[in-house]
Order: C-alpha cells, then sequence, then structure tokens
C-alpha cells in the first residue's frame, strides 16, 4: 500500500514537470512556506486537479502559489509520514473518485 501510495505521489510530480514545459522562476522563501503549510489533503485534491487536466498543470499550481519545485518538495514530506501519505491519497480518491493505486 505504502509503495502504491509513493508511486502516485511522484507519478503526480512526473505528471507536474511534463506539463510545465516553460522555465520557472526560482522558488521564493514565501513559496517555500506555502509549500510546507500545504495539507495532505489539499495536496492530494491539487494532484487529482493536475491528473484531470495536466496542460494545466502550472495554472492550478500558480493558484496555490506553487511552483513544480515547491509542489515536488511538499509531495515528499507528504510521503515521509505514513499519516499524511494515507490522507493525501484518500483526498486523491476522493476528487478522482478511484483507488489511488498505480
Amino acid at each position: 500500500m505504502r509503495a502504491a501510495i509513493l508511486t502516485t505521489m511522484f507519478t503526480l510530480a512526473l505528471f507536474t514537470l511534463v506539463g510545465c514545459s516553460a522555465e520557472e522562476p526560482a522558488m521564493t522563501e514565501t513559496q517555500a512556506e506555502l509549500a510546507v503549510d500545504i495539507t495532505p489533503e489539499e495536496l492530494g485534491e491539487l494532484g487529482a486537479r493536475i491528473r484531470q487536466d495536466p496542460a494545466r498543470a502550472e495554472e492550478l499550481l500558480s493558484e496555490r502559489g506553487l511552483t513544480a519545485e515547491s509542489y515536488e518538495q511538499a509531495i515528499r514530506e507528504v510521503s515521509e509520514d505514513g499519516d499524511s501519505a494515507r490522507r493525501y491519497a484518500d483526498a486523491l480518491e476522493a476528487v478522482e473518485g478511484t483507488s489511488p493505486s498505480v
């Protein structure tokens, strides 16, 4: 189960990078703080929205004040904690309506 959750999170990060074709500026201190402050549920919802429309990844991230790099950082932080990873997966499943197994 943990491997499936981690695979899902890293897949989302990959979709984010593929969806963002333009060169992005370096992450600012404010964006780094937002990456830390985003909840696993918000991250899961955002990941599901990016999966549903990868072409809008950059726009969806910027709505939350995130860049691809800060999003990846947040994914890594969530994946390090089992409870947070489950909360992320539950939110992802709720938005997508499917089980988060990859």
